[in-house]
């Protein structure tokens, strides 16, 4: 296990999530694939703009390394324990070792929704439900519970409560990252704790997802409840979200952030060389109208000041 002492964490996630390792099962076949080399260039940009506004103390963990970290983590419990996990893009659900809950946080509320069906406030506990229905048939009562990243450890410890109500027992958590707060916490009330590749002492900033930095990808940024009562995502740049709340940029580089992030959306959008529709991206975007095309969207977006 790495301890990270300092500074800003960011996971790259986006080049499995374009291949269709997400909690959407969405194909981007079906409207196109950025290249490898768009991606590694917009990843440069992304690294030289963090390392910019953060002085240099920024980590960087790759797909491969969260994918390694996810696994080793496990080792331990996999086969012996059914796993359900919250992450669907770095491990592969098999739904008889490894099954999966699709759930997220709704802004500014405790509650939960499923990225799949995010009007239904019941999806998360039917989805419960059906699990542990079928860990009963499996003559199953205890299992582990993993993550990409435990932060706060809100949903993490929502969800053991929803299972413990339904006779099914958390032995312990798998994750990739970690705050110290989370992996004390778990190793103290849980018999088999919480175990990571990577654990964030006090002193850093904030861990943030690549994802959450660009538009269209899916499961980018935090879902958001509209006036409407209609549930949106928000990516974590202005106009489409808040930077500085979400990722801990400073206020006074929140132009500049949000400006490099869509740059580098629109150098993803712009690469395949075909006009794409924001109704055909996977999730309904905040302050994006559904018949206009992407890169017009974040044009306008780099515009608006």
């Amino acid at each position: 296990m790495e301890t990270i002492k300092e500074g800003i964490v960011f996971s790259d996630d986006i080049k499995r999530i374009l291949n269709g390792n997400n909690a959407l099962d969405f194909n981007y076949e079906s409207i196109g694939i950025p290249d490898n080399s768009t991606i590694e260039a917009v990843r440069e940009d992304f690294k030289k703009d963090v390392n910019k506004i953060f002085d240099k103390k920024v980590k960087i963990i790759s797909e491969k390394e969260m994918v390694s970290s996810m696994l080793e983590s496990a080792s331990d419990v996999y086969g012996k324990y059914p796993i359900i996990t919250l992450d669907k893009i770095y491990v592969t659900v098999d739904n008889q070792n490894l099954m999966f809950l699709d759930c997220t946080r709704l802004d500014g509320s405790k509650e939960l929704v499923s990225r799949n069906n995010v009007d239904d406030n019941r999806d998360v506990d039917n989805q419960i439900d059906n699990i542990s229905r079928r860990l009963k048939e499996m003559q199953q009562r205890a299992i582990i519970l993993m993550d990409d990243v435990a932060f706060s450890g809100t949903v993490l410890r929502t969800v053991t409560k929803k299972f413990l109500e339904r006779g099914i027992a958390v032995m312990g958590v798998r994750s990739a990252i970690s705050t110290i707060a989370s992996y004390d916490y778990f190793n103290s009330v849980l018999p088999l704790g919480l175990k990571c590749g990577y654990v964030m002492g006090e002193e850093v900033i904030d861990q943030i997802c690549e994802r959450d930095f660009y538009f269209g990808v899916a499961q980018s940024g935090i879902s958001i409840k509209g006036k409407n009562g209609f549930v949106y995502k928000a990516p974590y740049f202005v106009p489409f979200g808040n930077p500085v709340e979400r990722a801990s940029i400073p206020k006074e580089q929140e132009i500049y952030f949000s400006d490099g992030c869509i740059r580098r959306s629109i150098e993803l959008w712009k690469s395949l060389k075909k006009t794409i529709y924001v109704k055909e991206l996977p999730e309904v975007i905040m302050n994006a109208p559904l018949e206009e095309p992407v890169v017009k969207v974040l044009e306008r977006g780099m515009m608006r000041k």
